[in-house]
């Protein structure tokens, strides 16, 4: 019997279950998209995670089994903009599901966020994202590895 027969999980329902709790109103469609796999086999994991009740309700409550695999990625981008315009990169981010915070900076960066993302694939489509915006001249990302004390 496998992991996921067992009710357990494995990899891919964490990856799942991390992308909902960014926003548990992301689509089928969406998660296959980040995920790699199609909308179906999404459909029918979900569907099975309320049945054997690793998600319990939709706001995303999780068995013990799943969570310790389930971490999410904590991604700090300094951006340098090309002009002092920070409300426009502010505007620009504002709605993003990932996002936890954006600050405006004074030193040799000109921006900072904070995002919160499912893995490696989704902390790059992110990268991309600002990379084409037109003011970003530069950007450095750090990957926030471990937290000793949180107050946000």
């Amino acid at each position: 019997m496998s992991a996921t027969d067992s009710g357990k999980g494995d990899a891919m329902d964490a990856l799942l279950l991390a992308l909902l709790r960014q926003d548990a109103r992301r689509s089928f469609e969406e998660m296959a998209q980040i995920a790699g796999i199609s909308r179906e086999t999404v459909r029918k994991r979900i569907a099975r995670m309320r049945q054997v009740g690793i998600i319990r309700r939709f706001t995303v409550e999780t068995g013990a089994e799943i969570a310790e695999d389930a971490s999410l990625m904590r991604v700090q981008f300094l951006l340098r903009l090309k002009e002092p315009c920070c409300s426009r990169m502010a505007a620009f981010v504002a709605d993003w599901p990932e996002l936890l915070g954006a600050w405006t900076l004074s030193g040799e960066n000109d921006f900072a966020l904070i995002v919160e993302v499912a893995g490696p694939a989704e902390l790059a489509r992110l990268h991309d994202r600002l990379q084409r915006h037109p003011l970003v001249a530069g950007i450095t990302t750090l990957h926030l590895m471990k937290t000793w004390h949180e107050r946000f």
